[in-house]
């Protein structure tokens, strides 16, 4: 190898190696994930599958997603079933119950 051809690999080294740590210094905060166990979900649908239709505006386009943000103009109902700790809210969308968390209006669980 010539000295030309070593300079630009050592450069190319040290480019990469820079963008790689640049990269790890990047930090994520993520909420924690919320998990439903089964017989949550079990308890969820049953309720659900008990209550009025709902109306829901497909007009509305967003991400059904898991941690995605339920946009404001969506009207959400509360899952009133006292064996759940945790109090959730709902809506159903394409046939697929999709549990909120009702302070952040953040997709928790998406049960088909």
């Amino acid at each position: 190898m010539n000295r030309h051809t070593k300079a630009a690999l050592a450069g190319l080294f040290l480019i990469a190696g820079a963008g790689t740590a640049s990269a790890q210094a990047v930090i994520v905060e993520q909420q924690p994930d919320i998990v439903l166990v089964p017989e949550q979900q079990t308890i969820i649908r049953e309720y659900v599958t008990s209550q009025p239709p709902m109306g829901y505006d497909p007009a509305i386009d967003f991400d059904i997603t898991v941690g995605a943000i339920v946009p404001e103009p969506i009207e959400l109902r509360r899952i009133d079933e006292p064996t759940l700790d945790t109090p959730y809210d709902y809506v159903v969308i394409e046939n697929r119950t999709v549990v909120v968390e009702p302070e952040t209006r953040r997709i928790v669980e998406i049960i088909e």
